[in-house]
């Protein structure tokens, strides 16, 4: 072997914690893609996903952020008020 052996605060880092830091890396990753292909297989996912939002979802969307948007603001000022 050619070089130093790699060291963090002081102590050599083993193969077995490369292993364990691989591992942590992969177990989201592949969570995620797991939970995706289960989503998109299922029943339920093929709906969705070959169901667009139209027009009126998306106004329907909008008017709903626009009603707590407006609420934050009223809370906003109100506890501006106060102090």
């Amino acid at each position: 072997m050619v070089g130093r052996t790699p060291e963090y605060l002081g102590k050599k880092i083993e193969a077995y914690e490369m292993k364990m830091a691989s591992i942590m890396v992969l177990i989201p990753v592949t969570v995620v893609l797991v939970g995706t292909a289960v989503a998109v297989l299922s029943a339920a996912g093929k709906a969705t996903i070959f169901n667009p939002v139209t027009f009126a979802g998306r106004s329907i969307l909008i008017r709903r952020a626009h009603i707590i948007y407006s609420l934050s603001q009223v809370w906003v000022i109100d506890s501006e008020y106060e102090s």
